[in-house]
């Protein structure tokens, strides 16, 4: 937990480097949506696609040891969110 928050601070001063804070940003809400992930900034990879008049998408992941979802780049990076007993 304390690398995490250590991490999260480390980004989000890289952010605050970059200008990221304090610019108000306009909502923007898209007609024709798609979600994508990115890996640093490489090219985005379609995750899903809407179905009829879907307005979000939901990642929904169990409380046990097989429930995960894996991302890859296709170029050896991977991403995993997955669930574990709290440490």
């Amino acid at each position: 937990m304390e690398e995490t928050k250590k991490l999260l601070a480390e980004i989000m001063e890289e952010d605050a480097k970059d200008g990221l804070y304090g610019k108000l940003i306009a909502s923007e809400t898209f007609e024709n949506v798609e979600w994508v992930f990115q890996f640093d900034e490489d090219e985005p990879i379609l995750l899903a696609k809407p179905l009829e008049d879907t307005k979000e998408f939901v990642i929904r992941i169990g409380n046990n040891n097989t429930s995960n979802i894996w991302f890859y780049d296709g170029n050896g990076k991977k991403f995993k969110i997955f669930a574990r007993e709290k440490q």
